[in-house]
């Protein structure tokens, strides 16, 4: 079994060294990829990862009939296109939930500790 040390983030999938070469050729519009180790990642990338994953994209493909074809033609079908935008949707509204909960959690904090100060 391959190690995944790279994640294409635009369908939240892990894939191997010789694989990221491959996704990086479709284009970033297609097929945005990140080094687990060596990037830097934002918010919504870690979101997109978090959300989506290997077995969820194999099931689309394989319910689509899309598994079979070449890289560029299975990266580019109207169905994985809209699974990415959704994707994309998803993990940006997870992470403004997130940041909502986070700013609610610390604004209580704050007044819990101003209540007890006085």
């Amino acid at each position: 079994r391959l190690f995944s040390s790279y994640a294409q983030v635009s369908n939240g999938v892990f894939v191997c060294l010789a694989c990221s070469g491959r996704h990086r050729g479709l284009g970033v519009h297609v097929s945005f990829v990140r080094s687990l180790f060596m990037d830097a990642w934002k918010p919504e990338e870690l979101s997109a990862m978090e959300l989506g994953g290997n077995q969820k994209f194999r099931q689309l493909l394989e319910e689509c009939s899309l598994a079979g074809l070449q890289l560029p033609e299975k990266y580019t079908a109207p169905a994985v296109a809209e699974y990415r935008r959704h994707l994309k949707a998803c993990a940006r509204q997870h992470v403004q939930d997130n940041a909502v909960g986070s700013a609610a959690a610390a604004q209580a904090g704050e007044q819990k500790g101003t209540a007890l100060q006085a």
